[in-house]
């Protein structure tokens, strides 16, 4: 997957792919610091690889990463400047929300902000789908781009790059943080612990932190 260059200068308009969406039913807009947490669940849960990517986005002032929202749940996200200067990505939409324009309204929103920010290019790095950059925007790749900037990144044994290590019992609990309050979040996950062996005990410890609380039926392990 090479690289590819956009022009900025040439951008099609905002505004229009914003409106498009919102007669969807779909809220296109920069994300809030406070919404990092529900953002980076989101991602976790679909794309866990590009985590620490967008986890970086919002360490940008203002913050570099773009949402879409159908009333409180997240359909998708596009980040520019995560990986490096004027580069865009990551993005994802969710199987669901595919082939409404989401995705290209969250593009060129984050593509927008780069040209704000002085740019004259953009650099989508690793492209998947190069048809989409193409036909949208103009772009055409970069040669002698593979693997570009991700050359030499390390990986874990399995050869994926690192992700969040959890089970998968305690990470979906600890996505249920994100609508519960620390209490019947806390609470929740004493119930399911007490049900379960320790092995999944102490995923839950380390899923839940300072909010998991152990009763006489659930005592750490020595």
């Amino acid at each position: 997957m090479s690289d590819m260059l956009v022009k900025l200068w040439e951008l099609p308009p905002l505004e229009p792919a914003i409106e498009d969406a919102s007669a969807r039913g779909v809220i296109v807009r920069r994300a809030l610091a406070p919404e990092k947490p529900l953002v980076l669940a989101f991602v976790r849960t679909h794309w866990p690889a590009w985590e620490a990517e967008v986890d970086a986005a919002f360490a940008r002032m203002p913050v570099a990463c773009f949402v879409a929202a159908r009333g409180d749940a997240l359909v998708g996200f596009a980040c520019h400047d995560a990986i490096a200067p004027d580069f865009f990505g990551p993005t994802g939409v969710v199987e669901s929300a595919r082939g409404r324009r989401i995705g290209y309204a969250l593009t060129l929103a984050a593509m927008h902000a780069l040209k704000a920010q002085g740019y004259a290019y953009a650099i989508v790095g690793g492209v998947g789908p190069a048809a989409f950059y193409e036909k949208a925007f103009g772009a055409v790749a970069i040669p002698g781009s593979t693997p570009g900037i991700y050359a030499g990144m390390l990986r874990n044994a399995s050869g994926r790059s690192p992700t969040h290590r959890i089970t998968a019992d305690a990470r979906r609990l600890w996505v249920g943080l994100q609508a519960d309050d620390s209490r019947t979040f806390a609470s929740t996950a004493r119930r399911r612990a007490e049900a379960r062996p320790t092995r999944m005990r102490a995923g839950v410890r380390a899923a839940c932190g300072s909010a998991f609380r152990p009763t006489r039926g659930n005592r750490p392990d020595p």
